[in-house]
């Protein structure tokens, strides 16, 4: 397919692939928030009450497995923190539909607590693991993609020709 018609969603989320170290640096993440008396203070998602933990895992298992889902969720953030609807309508105006049609059903089932832990434990993983890919943890849709992947050698005709003996 020609680079000009590949979706930059749908080619950054295929070339996502988390290892361990990404998940290292977004379990150390930490992240503040309002506490009852809505002052500031730092925590670790895994310091959370049980009942802001109910349900994290289960949720993160089923964004792993959509890592288009994962990206427009990271996309939504700015340092962790989901951004106003108005500022992630613009980020999320070229997603595909399909992967927001997903990310709404999930933020339509969770707590707006929820929701918080796992926005910033997303971006964090997210950004981390694109860092170590390609050296920088910033990615828009307006970035140039990656070239196409080439087929291998096997699968080309050969090149080589034979010259005519006399």
């Amino acid at each position: 397919m020609p680079d000009d018609e590949r979706d930059p969603w749908v080619v950054e989320s295929d070339l996502i692939a988390f290892n361990g170290d990404d998940f290292e640096v977004a379990d150390s993440a930490e992240w503040r928030c309002n506490d009852e008396r809505g002052e500031d203070r730092f925590r670790n998602v895994h310091d959370l009450p049980p009942e802001d933990h109910n349900g994290f895992r289960e949720w993160m298992d089923v964004l792993l497995d959509d890592t288009c889902a994962v990206l427009a969720l990271e996309q939504s953030c700015h340092a962790g923190v989901l951004l106003p609807w108005d500022m992630r309508a613009v980020r999320l105006a070229t997603v595909p539909r399909d992967a927001l049609q997903r990310l709404h059903l999930m933020w339509d089932a969770v707590s707006a607590e929820l929701r918080f832990a796992l926005a910033f434990y997303v971006y964090w993983l997210t950004r981390a693991e694109r860092a170590r890919r390609t050296g920088k943890p910033d990615w828009s849709p307006m970035d140039p993609m990656p070239p196409a992947e080439q087929e291998h050698a096997f699968f080309r005709p050969s090149k080589l020709l034979f010259r005519r003996q006399l």
